[in-house]
């Protein structure tokens, strides 16, 4: 089979679902920057805000009987939860990332590009060896 001939087997198909996943990943990366923008960065916080507002809704009329449909409420609230606690998690540690970054980048450009002063050290020979 010639390459032409896989091109137009599947290879055409192939790039073109290629081209489509970079089209939505770019979507998404503009759509998040613009979250970010708006949120302040702080969209997590702002999700929890909603959270804890919907929580206070559901026990504002609850008569103290616990009732399957407060069960299930109560369920679903649980759930959104743990996915939010989870969401500022991977937003925590990703700024604790950045910073820790920039942290060894200052030092590199303190040290004069050298990275780890210490571990330099420690590969050379005493001066009397």
């Amino acid at each position: 089979m010639t390459r032409l001939s896989k091109w137009k087997v599947g290879g055409y198909r192939d790039w073109l679902a290629g081209q489509e996943t970079l089209s939505q990943a770019r979507e998404l990366a503009a759509d998040a920057r613009e979250l970010t923008a708006a949120t302040d960065g702080k969209l997590t916080d702002h999700l929890a805000t909603v959270l804890a507002a919907r929580y206070a809704a559901a026990l504002a009329g609850w008569d103290g009987e616990v009732t399957d449909e407060l069960r299930r409420t109560l369920r679903t609230l649980h759930g959104l939860c743990q996915d939010i606690v989870e969401l500022g998690r991977g937003v925590h540690s990703g700024a604790r990332l950045n910073l820790e970054q920039e942290r060894l980048e200052r030092e590199r450009e303190k040290n004069g590009g050298r990275s780890g002063g210490a571990f330099q050290t420690m590969g050379k020979k005493p001066s009397g060896a």
